[in-house]
């Protein structure tokens, strides 16, 4: 999906490659990135990307993984890493980035669900890792 917007990321590895980590270390230099961002649920992949962060390197993970987020304790504590809760945004933060949003043209994935039919789609629909973008409960 990075790679299906106008306003498309820098450089994309899928985290499933062996080579991955060292991809994104080559890429960013100076031993990994800086700092991440962690929007998916996916706990292999949030664990994996704090192998992809420099020493004293911070991870803010936006998705939320059932039942809890999972870390590799050993990365995290020798590698000085930090990690940081976020409620996503302020009002004028979001705004702002609807703004980039639509200048650029960038449109979700969103799979539409009438409130009707939730009892018999949840959780199994949230949680399928085939799900693409978002999942939206219409309320008429």
């Amino acid at each position: 999906m990075a790679q299906e917007t106008p306003l498309q990321a820098d450089y994309v590895v899928d985290f499933n490659d062996k080579d991955a980590t060292d991809k994104i270390k080559k890429w960013a230099g100076d031993g990994g990135l800086p700092a991440i961002v962690i929007t998916t649920d996916n706990n292999d992949a949030t664990n994996w990307a704090l192998s992809t962060l420099r020493p004293h390197g911070v991870a803010v993970p936006l998705g939320l993984p059932v039942p809890n987020v999972q870390f590799d304790s050993f990365a995290l504590v020798f590698q000085e890493l930090t990690l940081k809760g976020s409620v996503v945004s302020t009002k004028e933060q979001a705004a702002a980035m609807m703004k980039v949003v639509a200048k650029h043209g960038n449109r979700s994935h969103l799979t539409t669900i009438p409130l009707e039919k939730v009892p018999e789609v949840l959780p199994d629909a949230y949680l399928d890792p085939h799900l693409k973008g978002r999942l939206v409960v219409k309320i008429s």
